[in-house]
């Protein structure tokens, strides 16, 4: 996945239009804008990360999923390792709307997922 030219630490928008969408997570990218087109299952790829002279599994670090809707809901499933805070995942239920999802990472694991709520695309 290529940095996006115009925005730093924003990705080059993923068409989730399969069953399973693979996020692959990069150092320097904080965004990583999702585009839903069918129910799908993401799946978070932390093989590219790298904390050079830092053990593996203490190092985290912050990513946010800027999920798009467009007319149709599709149901979004999240790994299951995921933590969400008071329990609680994200309701996306409403067509046409952007959903920011933040999440956390300790190590190589995805770990907990922070629901930051949602804008309109108007």
């Amino acid at each position: 996945m290529a940095r996006n030219t115009i925005w730093y630490g924003v990705a080059d928008e993923i068409v989730a239009d399969s069953t399973v969408t693979t996020i692959t997570l990069q150092d320097g990218v904080y965004v990583y804008p999702v585009s839903i087109e069918t129910d799908t299952t993401l799946v978070f790829d932390t093989s590219e990360l790298s904390r050079p002279g830092l053990d593996a599994e203490k190092w985290g670090t912050q990513f946010m999923l800027l999920l798009k809707m467009g007319a149709t809901v599709y149901p979004v499933t999240f790994p299951s390792g995921i933590k969400w805070n008071c329990n609680i995942g994200p309701v996306m239920n409403a067509a046409n709307k952007d959903y920011l999802v933040r999440f956390d990472t300790v190590g190589a694991s995805v770990t907990v997922g922070n629901y930051d709520g949602s804008v309109s695309n108007a």
